[in-house]
């Protein structure tokens, strides 16, 4: 009776009846020195493993290579901040950094694309559009593999012919009258903001007209709004002149407002060496109300 198998060699019949009946009743061609049954088990697991290799390949096809991103990747102070954002709980600097980046017309690194796109998958903070701008063709299309980004991918895409860096129209005098007097249609205004809008900003944080528990989420947005030059004229700006009421609120905002400011000169200066931040100048922080305890 033959004990050749159709489509089979010799020799993987010689071990199959080695395996089932044993390496003492039927030989291995096992080297000198070698365990038939442990020669036999090693040479099992290679067939097995070049046979789901070999399968595996008449399957797979490889996918369509990526768009080139023409665009060159952040300098290397720039990257090593981002290394550091991506790593605290915060996405307003982040944000803040993305703008930046579409400004100096550079793309992200392929390191933190997947970074990123979690953290705009987890927090609805980090603006998409401007993440699909600093992504470019090259980032979407990584970012299309992975089902869980689908809604950040499609936020993102809404980028696509936008243009990121153009400046808002100044406001005539009718709209900075009405700027002034509604600061919540002031943070409405198209962003980034002009000269004209940057001015009624700080005068509406001097003027302290915003209520003291949110100038200082108001001075935030502001600082992200205006021109990095307002630094000089909002620093100088003095509440000590103003009446008490509105003092605190008038310091409260403007050193919000001063911080932000003063970190995006920091990013400035990351994408742009030539771009030297001016001498910091905070706005003095507002004292703490003592408690009835603490009072004399």
């Amino acid at each position: 009776m033959s004990t050749t198998v159709s489509g089979v060699g010799a020799l993987e019949v010689d071990l199959v009846n080695a395996a089932l009946l044993g390496t003492d009743r039927r030989d291995v061609p096992a080297p000198a020195g070698t365990d038939p049954a442990t020669w036999l088990l090693e040479s099992a697991g290679r067939r097995r493993a070049a046979t789901l290799v070999a399968g595996a390949s008449t399957f797979l096809r490889p996918g369509e290579p990526g768009p080139v991103d023409p665009r060159p990747g952040p300098p290397a102070a720039a990257r090593a901040i981002l290394d550091e954002l991506v790593l605290q709980a915060s996405t307003s600097v982040l944000d803040l950094w993305l703008r930046e980046a579409c400004a100096a017309g550079v793309g992200l690194a392929p390191e933190h694309w997947t970074p990123l796109l979690e953290r705009a998958r987890r927090s609805t903070e980090l603006d998409r559009r401007r993440l699909g701008a600093a992504l470019g063709a090259r980032g979407l299309w990584f970012a299309r593999h992975n089902p869980a980004w689908s809604a950040v991918v499609r936020a993102a895409e809404a980028s696509t012919g936008a243009d990121q860096g153009a400046a808002a129209p100044d406001p005539d005098a009718a709209d900075l009258g009405r700027l002034a007097e509604d600061p919540d249609r002031l943070l409405t205004w198209p962003d980034p903001w002009s000269a004209g809008a940057a001015r009624v900003a700080v005068g509406v944080l001097a003027a302290g007209i915003v209520g003291a528990r949110g100038a200082q989420a108001f001075g935030q947005r502001v600082g992200a709004r205006v021109p990095l030059d307002t630094y000089a004229a909002l620093t100088a700006v003095a509440p000590s002149r103003l009446d008490p009421a509105a003092r605190a609120s008038a310091r409260a905002g403007l050193a919000a407002a001063e911080e932000v400011l003063w970190a995006r000169w920091g990013l400035a200066h990351a994408f742009d060496p030539s771009r030297v931040p001016p001498e910091r100048r905070p706005v003095p922080s507002v004292p703490a109300v003592p408690t009835f305890q603490e009072r004399p």
